[in-house]
Parts: C-alpha cells; sequence; structure tokens
C-alpha cells in the first residue's frame, strides 16, 4: 500500500519552514543526475516526485518515460509493497550496482524452496503487462513477496541478480532479451520468458519451479541451469544450444513440437534427460548433445523426431522411440536403438 504524507499545521518559525523548503527543492533538484537520467533513491521514495504524478511513500511511480538511475538501494516496508511501479513505455532502469530489496526470505531445503511471508503481492520492479520496452541492468533484486521483476514485452534485461524471491526471479513479454543474469532461490522459476524471445549466458540454480519455463519460439543459450525443483528448461518451437541442465529434480529439456537441441550437456536429473513431445509431423532435432546419469529415459520422443551426434550413457533407458540419424553413441554402442 502507497505510504502517504500527512500534513499538519506547523508551528515552525518563517526561518526555519523557509530553510526547510529550500532543503526539498534542493532534494528534487539533485535528483537530475548531470548526464541527465533521474536519480531514484529510497529518500527520494518517500519525498515522492520522481517522475509527474509519484506521491510520497512505495513504490516510486514512474508515469514518464526516460532514463533512471540507482543512488541507493531501496527497500520495502512489507512484503505486499512494490518498490518501483512502472506505468509508460520506454523506461531505462540503471541499478547502478545497487539492491532493490522487499522482506520475504526463500531458503532451498530437501523438499523445495520455503519462502517467509508466504502470502506477499505485488512484484518489487512491476510494469504494466500492455506496455514494453523496459530496460533492466546492472544490480540485484531479492527478496520480493511476489516476483522480482514482472515486465512487459520487449524487456532487455541484463546483468540482474533476482533471489529470494516468493515467486518467480524474473517474468518478461513477448519479444523480450535477458542475458548475463542470475536468478536462484525463488520460489517459483528461475525466468519466465514470453514467446519469441531470448536468452542467454545466465544461471537459474535451485529454484522452486523450473530454471526457464521459456515462451513459445524462444531461443536458450550459454546457460548453466542447475538443481532446480522443477524443470530444467520447458517450452514450445523452442531453440536451446550449449546450456548445462544438470541435476533439476525433473526433466532435464522438455520441449513441445519442432524444438532444436544442440550442444548441451544434460546430466543427473531426476526424470528424462531430454524429451519431445511432439506429434506425427512435427518433432524436434536433437544433436550433438551429452546426456548422461538421468534417472528416467536418456532421451525420448513422443511423435517424430531425429538424432543425431548424441552422447547417451548411463541413464534409467537409452532412447525411446526417435528416428536414428548416425554418429550417436548409446551406452557405448555405436549403433543406437
Amino acid at each position: 500500500m502507497k505510504q502517504s504524507a500527512v500534513w499538519t499545521r506547523s508551528t515552525t518559525s518563517f526561518p526555519a519552514a523557509l530553510a526547510a523548503a529550500l532543503s526539498v527543492l534542493a532534494l528534487a533538484d539533485a535528483a537530475h543526475a548531470g548526464d541527465g537520467r533521474i536519480e531514484l533513491s529510497h529518500t527520494r521514495a518517500l519525498v515522492g516526485d520522481a517522475s509527474v504524478g509519484d506521491s510520497a511513500g512505495y513504490p516510486i511511480q514512474i508515469f514518464a518515460p526516460g532514463s533512471y538511475v540507482l543512488t541507493s538501494n531501496l527497500v520495502t516496508p512489507n512484503e505486499s509493497t512494490s518498490a518501483i511501479s512502472i506505468s509508460t513505455s520506454g523506461v531505462h532502469i540503471d541499478l547502478n550496482g545497487f539492491t532493490i530489496r522487499g522482506v520475504t526470505f526463500c531458503s532451498a531445503g530437501a523438499g523445495g524452496v520455503t519462502c517467509s511471508p508466504s502470502n506477499g503481492v505485488n512484484s518489487l520492479v512491476s510494469g504494466a503487462i500492455s506496455l514494453g520496452n523496459v530496460t533492466l541492468e546492472n544490480g540485484t533484486i531479492s527478496n520480493g513477496g511476489s516476483l522480482g521483476a514482472d515486465l512487459g514485452p520487449r524487456a532487455i534485461v541484463r546483468g540482474v541478480r533476482f533471489h529470494s524471491n516468493r515467486l518467480s526471479g524474473l517474468r518478461t513479454g513477448l519479444l523480450s532479451n535477458v542475458s548475463d543474469c542470475t536468478s536462484t532461490e525463488n520460489g517459483g522459476d528461475g525466468f519466465e520468458m514470453g514467446s519469441s524471445s531470448r536468452i542467454s549466458s545466465v544461471v537459474a540454480n535451485s529454484n522452486g519451479g523450473a530454471g526457464i519455463d521459456a515462451g513459445t519460439a524462444t531461443t536458450v543459450l550459454d546457460s548453466t541451469v542447475n538443481a532446480n525443483f522443477g524443470r530444467g528448461i520447458s517450452g514450445d518451437q523452442l531453440t536451446i544450444s550449449r546450456n548445462t541442465v544438470n541435476g533439476n529434480q525433473q526433466s532435464g529439456i522438455l520441449v513441445d513440437n519442432q524444438a532444436t537441441i544442440s550442444g548441451n550437456s544434460v546430466m543427473g536429473n531426476t526424470g528424462i534427460g531430454i524429451i519431445c513431445l511432439g506429434n506425427s509431423t512435427r518433432g524436434c532435432s536433437v544433436l550433438d548433445n551429452t546426456i548422461t546419469g538421468n534417472t528416467g529415459t536418456g532421451l525420448a520422443f513422443n511423435g517424430a523426431g531425429a538424432y543425431q551426434g548424441n552422447t547417451i550413457n548411463g541413464n534409467g533407458a537409452t532412447v525411446e522411440s526417435g528416428i536414428q540419424t548416425g554418429g550417436n553413441v548409446c551406452d557405448g554402442d555405436a549403433v543406437c536403438p
């Protein structure tokens, strides 16, 4: 809930009141950095006026497009209050190495990720889902009562650490680009990506849900997705390349229809290493992966699919269905099932 300022009739002398007013004006003027960016800070949140229409208290409300930069940590007062609420397109927020933090704490245990308090609402950084073109970079978002950040379409997120949020670390809309981020020990998924997006060079470890829940026709590259309590990577019509997907508590990679899965290391997952839920005409191409030590089948197809150049060893079973096109090694046998 927005904290509001309470005004009472002042008994302060005129010179003191004038000094106080000048102090507030100085603070407002200091809100613009030398490079033209608008500065955001905990003190600024309590004063208000980060943009026209922003009132005192959390959340900081951004109604105007532009470039914003943190100059301190932002700390929300309870599990249901956002730190920043974005109500316009075209916003660039540089966390500048600082942290946006709530009051919820999550920890990974044998049975999953538990969070307390367990009933918060509102993401720490919230963007209207009908709006887009928000860039978020260079800092940490942690301990949120809901998601860490919930952004609309065409979001760009880079260099952000999401940790210990009650639901997913990050959710984006379609056509988004996420890179060089980490998402750990969140109660839900590490990353939830909108359709036709790209996620690369991220770490998604020890989350309560999937490491990466990728929207339709999304590309997942060069990432580490380990020890999540759900699937490692899942989605529909994905391109998944050069990832390490190890020790997840459900299948390592699960896709629907016409996916290309190449050059990944998929090891020690509880369940199937790689599974494609295709149909008779829309299958997967599974190329040059190392699929070892998974408790279920190493590679499984439900419908059409071809596999080539894979090493598939030490799984609960080797291959189910699919069309071998050559060069695979299954449990030491160059002629796979």
